[in-house]
Protein backbone atom coordinates (compact mmCIF):
# COMPACT_ATOMS: atom_id res chain seq x y z
CA UNK A 1 0.00 0.00 0.00
CA UNK A 2 0.77 3.74 -0.50
CA UNK A 3 -0.21 5.89 2.43
CA UNK A 4 -0.12 9.78 1.16
CA UNK A 5 -1.02 11.88 4.35
CA UNK A 6 -2.66 15.58 4.89
CA UNK A 7 -2.28 17.88 7.68
CA UNK A 8 -4.24 21.15 7.65
CA UNK A 9 -7.12 22.57 8.97
CA UNK A 10 -10.37 20.95 7.41
CA UNK A 11 -10.78 24.54 5.40
CA UNK A 12 -11.14 25.19 1.95
CA UNK A 13 -7.95 27.34 1.70
CA UNK A 14 -6.08 24.09 2.81
CA UNK A 15 -6.81 22.45 -0.55
CA UNK A 16 -9.03 20.12 0.92
CA UNK A 17 -11.34 20.74 -2.66
CA UNK A 18 -8.35 19.55 -4.73
CA UNK A 19 -7.46 17.02 -2.17
CA UNK A 20 -11.21 15.25 -2.51
CA UNK A 21 -10.59 15.54 -6.53
CA UNK A 22 -7.32 13.86 -6.69
CA UNK A 23 -8.60 10.93 -4.38
CA UNK A 24 -11.73 10.71 -6.60
CA UNK A 25 -9.12 10.67 -9.72
CA UNK A 26 -7.35 7.51 -7.80
CA UNK A 27 -10.04 5.99 -6.47
CA UNK A 28 -9.27 2.71 -8.94
CA UNK A 29 -6.09 1.86 -7.68
CA UNK A 30 -6.87 0.36 -4.38
CA UNK A 31 -3.72 0.30 -3.05
CA UNK A 32 -3.25 4.52 -2.56
CA UNK A 33 -4.74 5.51 0.22
CA UNK A 34 -5.21 8.81 1.65
CA UNK A 35 -5.27 9.99 5.57
CA UNK A 36 -6.16 13.35 6.63
CA UNK A 37 -5.63 14.83 9.78
CA UNK A 38 -6.93 18.41 10.93
CA UNK A 39 -8.68 20.78 13.34
CA UNK A 40 -12.25 22.54 12.64
CA UNK A 41 -15.44 20.82 11.57
CA UNK A 42 -14.56 17.76 8.22
CA UNK A 43 -18.04 17.40 7.91
CA UNK A 44 -18.65 19.47 4.42
CA UNK A 45 -16.01 17.15 3.32
CA UNK A 46 -17.23 13.91 4.69
CA UNK A 47 -20.41 14.54 2.99
CA UNK A 48 -18.61 15.01 -0.23
CA UNK A 49 -16.62 11.86 0.58
CA UNK A 50 -19.55 10.45 0.73
CA UNK A 51 -21.46 11.42 -2.14
CA UNK A 52 -18.65 10.31 -4.20
CA UNK A 53 -18.46 6.86 -2.42
CA UNK A 54 -14.68 7.27 -1.60
CA UNK A 55 -12.86 4.37 0.00
CA UNK A 56 -9.79 5.46 -0.25
CA UNK A 57 -9.71 8.37 2.29
CA UNK A 58 -10.23 8.59 5.91
CA UNK A 59 -10.49 12.27 7.55
CA UNK A 60 -9.43 12.22 11.55
CA UNK A 61 -9.69 14.61 14.09
CA UNK A 62 -6.33 16.74 14.92
CA UNK A 63 -3.51 14.50 16.49
CA UNK A 64 -1.04 16.03 19.09
CA UNK A 65 1.33 12.77 18.53
CA UNK A 66 1.43 13.90 15.11
CA UNK A 67 5.13 12.79 14.66
CA UNK A 68 3.37 9.12 14.94
CA UNK A 69 1.06 9.54 12.25
CA UNK A 70 3.55 11.31 9.74
CA UNK A 71 6.27 8.19 10.44
CA UNK A 72 3.09 6.09 8.94
CA UNK A 73 2.97 8.45 5.61
CA UNK A 74 5.01 7.35 2.62
CA UNK A 75 3.90 10.76 1.01
CA UNK A 76 2.70 13.66 2.44
CA UNK A 77 0.43 15.90 -0.10
CA UNK A 78 0.43 19.76 0.60
CA UNK A 79 -2.13 21.23 -1.59
CA UNK A 80 -2.91 24.69 0.63
CA UNK A 81 -3.82 27.48 -1.48
CA UNK A 82 -0.97 29.58 0.49
CA UNK A 83 1.32 29.13 3.52
CA UNK A 84 4.25 30.74 5.78
CA UNK A 85 7.02 28.39 5.77
CA UNK A 86 5.13 25.04 5.94
CA UNK A 87 5.70 23.70 9.34
CA UNK A 88 4.18 20.41 8.51
CA UNK A 89 6.22 20.16 5.32
CA UNK A 90 9.59 21.05 7.53
CA UNK A 91 8.35 18.06 10.10
CA UNK A 92 7.60 15.55 7.12
CA UNK A 93 10.69 16.42 5.19
CA UNK A 94 12.81 15.65 8.99
CA UNK A 95 11.23 12.35 9.35
CA UNK A 96 11.83 11.58 5.62
CA UNK A 97 8.66 11.93 4.36
CA UNK A 98 8.75 13.67 1.05
CA UNK A 99 6.35 15.87 0.55
CA UNK A 100 4.34 16.49 -3.11
CA UNK A 101 2.87 20.33 -2.63
CA UNK A 102 1.84 23.10 -4.92
CA UNK A 103 4.27 25.46 -5.93
CA UNK A 104 3.26 27.86 -3.13
CA UNK A 105 5.47 30.19 -0.95
CA UNK A 106 6.41 28.38 2.14
CA UNK A 107 6.81 25.22 0.68
CA UNK A 108 9.03 26.04 -2.21
CA UNK A 109 10.97 27.28 0.37
CA UNK A 110 11.69 23.56 1.67
CA UNK A 111 10.83 21.37 -1.37
CA UNK A 112 13.86 20.67 -3.81
CA UNK A 113 12.15 19.72 -6.77
CA UNK A 114 12.53 15.86 -7.52
CA UNK A 115 15.08 15.75 -4.74
CA UNK A 116 12.89 15.77 -1.09
CA UNK A 117 9.45 16.11 -3.23
CA UNK A 118 7.66 17.16 -5.81
CA UNK A 119 6.84 21.22 -6.95
CA UNK A 120 3.41 21.04 -9.50
CA UNK A 121 1.64 24.51 -10.40
CA UNK A 122 -0.88 25.60 -8.47
CA UNK A 123 -3.83 23.91 -9.30
CA UNK A 124 -2.76 21.31 -11.28
CA UNK A 125 -4.59 18.75 -9.92
CA UNK A 126 -3.67 15.96 -12.85
CA UNK A 127 -0.27 16.80 -12.60
CA UNK A 128 -1.10 15.65 -8.69
CA UNK A 129 -2.46 12.84 -9.90
CA UNK A 130 0.38 11.68 -12.16
CA UNK A 131 3.00 12.40 -9.99
CA UNK A 132 1.12 9.85 -7.20
CA UNK A 133 0.99 7.47 -9.31
CA UNK A 134 4.27 7.56 -10.85
CA UNK A 135 5.55 7.35 -7.49
CA UNK A 136 3.59 4.39 -6.52
CA UNK A 137 5.15 2.51 -9.35
CA UNK A 138 8.83 4.29 -9.45
CA UNK A 139 9.80 2.87 -6.16
CA UNK A 140 13.62 4.03 -6.75
CA UNK A 141 12.67 7.52 -7.18
CA UNK A 142 10.99 7.35 -4.45
CA UNK A 143 13.40 5.95 -1.91
CA UNK A 144 15.92 8.23 -3.54
CA UNK A 145 13.48 11.28 -2.57
CA UNK A 146 12.77 9.78 1.21
CA UNK A 147 16.33 9.44 1.75
CA UNK A 148 17.16 13.33 0.62
CA UNK A 149 14.10 14.41 2.31
CA UNK A 150 15.37 13.19 6.17
CA UNK A 151 18.73 15.13 4.93
CA UNK A 152 17.57 17.80 3.81
CA UNK A 153 16.58 19.43 7.04
CA UNK A 154 19.64 20.33 9.42
CA UNK A 155 19.79 21.84 12.20
CA UNK A 156 19.06 25.65 10.81
CA UNK A 157 15.40 24.74 11.38
CA UNK A 158 15.82 23.43 15.23
CA UNK A 159 14.32 25.97 18.17
CA UNK A 160 18.04 25.64 19.01
CA UNK A 161 19.61 27.46 15.90
CA UNK A 162 16.74 29.70 16.21
CA UNK A 163 17.41 30.76 19.79
CA UNK A 164 21.00 31.42 19.10
CA UNK A 165 20.05 33.83 15.80
CA UNK A 166 17.51 35.70 18.18
CA UNK A 167 19.99 36.28 21.13
CA UNK A 168 22.73 37.21 18.34
CA UNK A 169 20.46 39.92 16.30
CA UNK A 170 19.50 40.96 19.92
CA UNK A 171 23.19 41.18 21.17
CA UNK A 172 22.13 38.97 23.91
Amino acid sequence: SFNIGVIAGYKKIKGYDDIICVTNKIKKNKNIFFHTFGYEDSNKYLNLINKLELKNIKMNPFVKDIYNEIDKFDILLHLSKREGLSTVTLQSLHRGVPVIGYNTRGVRDLIINTFNGILINFGDKDKVVDVVNFLFSNKSLYYSMQKIAHSSIDNTYSKEHSIKMIDKYLDI
